[in-house]
């Protein structure tokens, strides 16, 4: 099977807590995975693992095959794999180009930033997935729909092969919804694998190939949409199996 990211048998330990008891998940390139469970089930001491922000004390780490550490963040996007938040903190006073681009616009060298060629990128990638935004147009303009679409773009412009997405359509209106739902779409059917961090159980069951479902730590069960129901999935994120 193509994976393009293997947690195997991570543990987290804290003082007196067990955050992460031999966790092992697998993403497939191409799919949509759901990750859920209640408050304090593990999802993001998981996801601060794979970002370098804490360190397993047991465990390894394959992005496409290969065993990486990921020490940091920045190393972790080198490795191809993007996050995009749930509460955004875009530079509002810039315009989206700077934003997307930030701390590593293109160059004519000796440091002096290329505009035209960071806008030329930037415009690429909105013809390309078809977005109605202009590289020069300030941050201040957009709606929170559409800088969750920006920061799409944004992790793309890494390239990215796994983009992992926490709470995509909190706080928009339906027809909002409808074009992030679009785009992820479209993202996996390009070879990207997405793992999804929501609490809206519609917006799981209908966007997710599979999903994967955490409590106290452990990985307690993994359900494929053709399977899934809002009652498999509540029972497995109350009661950890024995």
């Amino acid at each position: 099977m193509d994976h393009i990211l293997q947690m195997k048998h991570i543990t987290k330990l804290f003082p007196g807590v067990r955050a992460l008891d031999d966790v092992t998940l697998e993403i497939e390139r191409g799919t949509v995975h759901a990750l859920m469970g209640e408050n304090g089930a593990g999802k993001s001491t998981l996801i601060k693992v794979l970002f370098g922000m804490c360190h397993p004390d047991s465990g390894e780490i394959f992005i496409n095959g290969k065993k990486v550490e990921n020490r940091s963040t920045k190393e972790t996007l080198e490795n191809g794999i993007s996050m995009i938040y749930q509460e955004l903190s875009p530079m509002k006073d810039l315009n989206i180009a700077e934003n997307i681009f930030m701390g590593r616009y293109p160059t004519k060298g000796k440091g002096i930033v290329d505009w035209k060629e960071t806008w030329k990128r930037c415009q690429e990638m909105f013809d390309h997935w078809g977005m109605p935004y202009h590289p020069q147009q300030s941050m201040r303009t957009l709606k929170m729909a559409d800088m969750q679409m920006v920061e799409i773009v944004k992790a793309i412009s890494f390239g990215a092969k796994l983009i992992i997405k926490d709470e995509p359509t909190r706080g928009i209106d339906v027809g909002a919804k409808a074009e992030i739902y679009s785009i992820m779409q479209e993202l996996a059917e390009q070879g990207i694998g997405i793992i999804l961090i929501s609490s809206d159980m519609e917006e799981i069951i209908g966007m997710s190939n599979r999903i994967l479902v955490m409590c106290e730590g452990v990985m307690n069960g993994e359900l494929d949409r053709s399977e899934v129901t809002q009652e498999k999935i509540m029972e497995l994120a109350s009661e950890v199996k024995k």
